[in-house]
């Protein structure tokens, strides 16, 4: 998801912080390592203790330590620990600039309360002035690190003077078996058709329904992801000793922003956690920034990379992998 004008302003005025944070420490270090005359007789600094020394720079240190700390919070979509520890920001108003320190700290709040950081922090759609759906398209993961992700839905607005209620879709996740190779295959194909200008373009277009259906036969596996009763997206993957790996997870075009492909990451976990494997891992495109945020908000670590190289263009691959059941 990307993420909204209030958190971005959120993190420059925490970076802003950092740095006279890290400003004030410079000086005081320069203070007690070399003092003028004027600035020894004024802050006798030949007569302060080991101990003196220490909560100075201890104090220094902590608005520091609960800036880096609130950063974390906001990356990893932490709303109440990043709310809480920019407290702790504003109340160590206090070293360089006080009074600017403590309008950055009440900014940094102002910001991190709004609404638009909220849907952030809940991964809910970002609320955009005059229009009734978000436009922008998230992509997920897949083998070759291409794939299609989504968010949660907006309803559009309501023509009819009546509001209208919105009913939740029924959604269910199936195991596919060799007879839903049809379906599997069409799914990737509506998903991935946006990669074939790509370069180089995914491999999944390459992909036939009979290589979908002997890979299921081969031991491979899937889910697919129904929405009232019809396909809407799909996740492939494979086992191999205390790994699984998932792949070409796909969302059809009209049925993104709706959580299905994290729902389907999730599923693949807790389906590895029940066969009592450790690590789940996949694969995505140095490029696809967006992809590499989105697992990385959902716990996943870069462990490798390699450039894969075909024909039709080369591409550096990251794997992500995940520690299952901790």
């Amino acid at each position: 998801m990307t993420k909204p004008r209030s958190i971005q302003i959120a993190i420059w005025l925490l970076y802003i912080r950092l740095f006279m944070s890290a400003a004030a420490v410079a000086l005081n270090l320069r203070l007690l390592v070399n003092p003028s005359a004027e600035e020894n007789a004024k802050y006798k600094i030949d007569q302060l203790t080991g101990g003196q020394i220490l909560m100075v720079f201890v104090n220094l240190l902590l608005p520091a330590a609960a800036v880096l700390v609130t950063l974390w919070f906001v990356r990893r979509k932490k709303r109440m620990p990043a709310i809480l520890s920019s407290v702790v920001v504003l109340w160590f108003s206090a070293s360089l600039l006080p009074q600017l320190e403590m309008v950055l700290g009440v900014l940094i709040l102002f910001f991190l309360f709004s609404r638009t950081a909220k849907a952030y922090f809940l991964d809910q759609p970002i609320p955009q002035p005059g229009q009734a759906r978000a436009a922008a398209k998230e992509v997920g993961e897949t083998a070759d690190g291409a794939d299609a992700e989504a968010a949660d839905p907006i309803d559009e607005a309501d023509t009819l003077p009546a509001p209208r209620v919105r009913v939740d879709p029924e959604v269910e996740i199936r195991a596919a078996t060799p007879e839903d190779a049809e379906t599997v295959h069409s799914l990737m194909m509506a998903a991935f058709e946006e990669f074939r200008a790509a370069v180089p373009p995914s491999s999944a277009l390459d992909e036939t329904v009979e290589s979908v259906r002997e890979a299921l036969r081969g031991g491979e596996g899937a889910f697919i992801l129904h929405e009232d009763g019809n396909p809407a997206a799909m996740v492939r993957y494979g086992i191999n000793e205390d790994v699984i790996t998932f792949f070409r997870l796909s969302v059809l075009p009209s049925r993104r922003r709706r959580g299905y492909a994290k729902r389907l990451v999730k599923w693949i976990e807790q389906f590895g956690i029940g066969r009592g494997l450790n690590v789940c891992r996949c694969k995505v495109r140095q490029t696809a920034q967006k992809n590499v945020n989105m697992y990385q908000d959902m716990g996943y670590e870069i462990v490798d990379q390699e450039l894969v190289v075909r024909e039709t263009g080369t591409v550096k691959a990251l794997t992500m992998e995940k520690k299952l059941g901790v």
